[in-house]
């Protein structure tokens, strides 16, 4: 395969959208922060932070990789790559599932946002925080969290409705857009906070899964790219 060249600007466009991605409500809210590293104190918080930094630097890195020499017509296939095909099957169907219930969470911080008043109750310290500097900078801040939440929201109800139907312009992805966002509002009438303490663990959970079946697949077993036969799955799609 010809090894192209990437370009400053591919780098800072994979970047960008990766950021827009995962800077979403958790994070930007400081809820992500204030319950997984603040309770270990200021420096052990930032060995914390430190490790999930290089972690994020080699997970997203190595899928990146393997995915442009993979070339998948479906990237959910990335699964069956690190973890085979009955594992890589499940975690394929998880993913949106789980997508769904976090997609609920960027809903219910943006009807947080809609009642500023109502979330100075340190639901979203870091809005209090920036609010406590300048009155100004605490609605900058909000605008730029809604922002956050809109970049995040978006892309994760779309790979819901694309594990549904690829074409977007058919019944079943706009049927499936529409059911999901008003579950989603419904779902997301739980406490921010509470939806952050149960979803994200068990996110946690899969992607430890995933990491080592990345760390198998990668240094152990070095399975090579052209080994890898994409249309080998459990469940095929029928032809029209």
């Amino acid at each position: 395969m010809e090894d192209k060249k990437v370009s400053m600007k591919q780098v800072i466009a994979i970047g960008g959208a990766f950021m827009g991605f995962v800077i979403g409500s958790s994070f930007a809210s400081g809820q992500e922060c204030m319950q997984y590293f603040t309770g270990f104190g200021v420096w052990k918080s930032v060995g914390a932070g430190l490790i999930a930094l290089l972690l994020y630097v080699w997970f997203v890195s190595t899928i990146v990789e393997d995915g442009r020499y993979l070339r998948l017509n479906n990237s959910g296939k990335m699964f069956n790559f690190y973890l085979g095909k009955y594992l890589g099957f499940a975690l394929e169907w998880f993913t949106p599932i789980m997508l769904f219930f976090v997609y609920s969470m960027m809903i219910l911080n943006f009807g947080l946002l809609a009642n500023i008043s109502a979330v100075y109750d340190l639901e979203i310290p870091s809005l209090f925080v920036a609010a406590s500097i300048s009155p100004i900078f605490g609605d900058i801040f909000s605008v730029m969290l809604l922002l956050g939440i809109y970049t995040t929201a978006v892309p994760m109800l779309y790979t819901v409705c694309n594990k549904i139907s690829s074409d977007s312009k058919s019944w079943a992805y706009r049927i499936t857009a529409i059911v999901t966002a008003i579950v989603s509002i419904f779902g997301g009438q739980l406490s921010f906070s509470t939806m952050i303490s149960i979803i994200y663990p068990i996110s946690g959970y899969a992607g430890l899964v995933i990491f080592a079946g990345m760390i198998y697949t990668k240094y152990i077993k070095k399975r090579k790219y052209e080994d890898f036969d994409e249309n080998d799955v459990l469940l095929k799609k029928k032809s029209a």
